[in-house]
């Protein structure tokens, strides 16, 4: 007995001497690594964390439905400060007009949204090989245009139009075919062609527009093309996979106004037009060809926290997206619909 207590105060002794210090540093470890491991939210929350809220920023895209500034997905963002180009480059001049097709990168704060870039996208710009009530084909692919669209001239006049005409177009990609949000005869203007790379008849195109080109691209890719087009197949004389605003390289929120389509291979899905995977983890349904504004976070993939169907005509659909309210989209939103 008289061993045992000996040997137990040798310990408390040893203790009090070395091992109380080790034991401090132990805890010490182990608090930081508590600290350092994120809670278990969803990305969504954590870029809500990062990005959102008073402060916060994200990319919209989709179709201006109003001016002063902008009004896109039903949200208005303040524009006066705003850099204005054009995707693909050259094309398009002057203001954004109803109907335009933009990017913008913006900002919430106590005074609503506001842009530091705004980039008009054109999926199809060249000739029209023909004409009918409700489409028509520019270099092959079908081009939707659903009552209420704007079809003008480059004074902003309306016209008609008829095969041989040069065209640009705003509008979003469903599958194959573009669903325009406003159309405008131009002389003169460049032929590209931007969207992803598929299989056009026996060999691959864009679209419904074959391509001649010496890359090879893997079926899905996004791709701006520039070239020639004789009257049925596009000659490619400058090719280039970057997305509008690097799309596929940012971390942050997306509002994206357009359609889901099934990927080429496998399972999974995308927003169509871009090739931008729907993380698997999103929580919304997986109905493709039905026209939506999606609301989530881009960061390995897009993960889509909720989605708002809308009717194809330009007049509904603009007053749907008007009695949008912060209560209505997701919490990581909401800052950028106080009206």
């Amino acid at each position: 007995m008289t061993d045992f207590v000996s040997r137990m105060r040798i310990s408390v002794q040893a203790f009090k001497r070395g091992k109380l210090l080790q034991f401090v540093a132990f805890l010490l470890m182990i608090i930081g690594l508590a600290l350092a491991v994120p809670p278990s939210d969803s990305l969504a929350q954590q870029a809500h964390n990062r990005d959102g809220g008073i402060g916060g920023t994200g990319i919209v895209f989709g179709p201006v439905d109003r001016l002063g500034s902008i009004v896109v997905n039903g949200m208005r963002i303040e524009t006066a400060n705003a850099r204005l180009s054009s995707f693909p480059n050259r094309l398009g001049g002057g203001a954004v007009e109803t109907g335009d097709t933009v990017f913008a990168s913006i900002r919430s704060s106590a005074s609503g949204p506001s842009a530091n870039r705004v980039v008009r996208f054109y999926p199809i710009s060249g000739p029209v090989t023909s004409a009918g009530r409700g489409a028509i084909e520019v270099m092959g692919t079908r081009v939707d245009i659903p009552a209420g669209t704007p079809v003008v001239d480059f004074t902003g006049s309306a016209v008609r139009l008829r095969a041989g005409d040069t065209v640009r177009v705003s509008g979003l990609w469903r599958g194959q075919r573009i669903v325009a949000s406003r159309v405008v005869k131009a002389p003169n203007v460049p032929v590209t062609l931007s969207g992803q790379f598929r299989p056009v008849g026996t060999g691959n195109g864009v679209g419904s527009t074959r391509v001649e080109m010496r890359q090879d691209f893997a079926l899905g890719a996004f791709v701006t093309i520039r070239g020639r087009f004789d009257g049925s197949t596009l000659a490619a004389e400058r090719v280039s996979q970057t997305l509008p605003l690097r799309l596929d390289r940012q971390t942050g929120l997306l509002s994206a106004q357009g359609f889901l389509a099934r990927d080429f291979a496998g399972s999974g899905y995308h927003l169509s037009g871009f090739g931008l995977p729907m993380n698997q983890a999103s929580p919304v349904g997986r109905q493709t060809g039905i026209r939506s504004v999606f609301f989530g976070v881009v960061s390995g993939g897009y993960l889509i926290e909720d989605r708002v169907s809308l009717p194809d005509s330009a007049a509904a659909r603009r007053q749907e997206l008007d009695s949008l309210r912060p209560t209505e989209v997701p919490g990581n939103w909401r800052a950028f619909y106080q009206r």
